[in-house]
């Protein structure tokens, strides 16, 4: 058995070690090169090669998921400084409007209305939490420059000192006789008085207009 069992390994080990020939033929005159390399030593090598490909596949699969992990970190770490800039923003916000009510009157808390926009808030992965907060915080932010505006373009005092000659709405037409409404008032005043705007406006037209005379319109 022992006798059988050591034939087997030395045939084994002469298979193993049976030289093979390699040849390289080249093209031109040149000499051709061969070498013989042991049956072994290819089995070695062809296992090297394998787990060569292998590490290098392993390898390349790791860095790819590392990579990927490395962005999305970066990606999650943008979307939190956003989030942590968004919620500085809503408080701003919060303590603006605070600041605002507590001022009581109409006319104070459009007086001291800031003129900076309310920062954007664009979080999406937030977004479905916060949109109608946002919604809110823009509507509110809006009707409130849009009630500035109307305020601050609305004439608080008479433009010349005088008298109202003819108030704003239907009256008679001092031409024509008939009823027709009238979109403004008109003032009496000495002749040389001096006019000033008394809100925000725009002069768009100064000089003589036909019937209207001497005209100043702001809008």
């Amino acid at each position: 058995m022992k006798r059988i069992t050591f034939q087997r390994l030395k045939g084994i080990f002469r298979k193993a070690f049976t030289p093979i020939t390699i040849m390289l033929i080249p093209h031109t005159k040149a000499r051709t090169i061969n070498f013989r390399i042991p049956s072994i030593g290819i089995a070695v090598c062809v296992a090297l090669w394998i787990m060569g490909t292998v590490y290098i596949i392993t390898s390349a699969i790791k860095i790819a998921e590392y990579q990927a992990m490395k962005d999305k970190f970066t990606y999650y770490s943008k979307q939190f400084v956003e989030l942590s800039s968004s919620i500085a923003a809503i408080k701003k916000t919060e303590k603006e409007f605070k600041r605002l009510v507590s001022l009581g009157s109409r006319e104070k808390i459009l007086e001291n209305l800031e003129e900076e926009p309310i920062e954007s808030i664009d979080m999406e992965h937030i977004r479905q939490e916060i949109e109608k907060t946002i919604a809110s915080v823009a509507e509110i932010n809006e009707f409130l420059r849009a009630q500035k505006d109307n305020f601050k373009a609305t004439p608080k005092a008479m433009p010349v000192d005088g008298s109202i000659s003819s108030h704003f709405g239907t009256r008679e037409d001092p031409r024509s006789a008939e009823e027709r409404f009238h979109a403004g008032i008109d003032v009496c005043a000495p002749a040389g008085s001096p006019i000033r705007t008394t809100a925000d406006g725009v002069v768009s037209f100064s000089g003589w207009s036909g019937k209207n005379g001497n005209l100043i319109a702001i809008e």
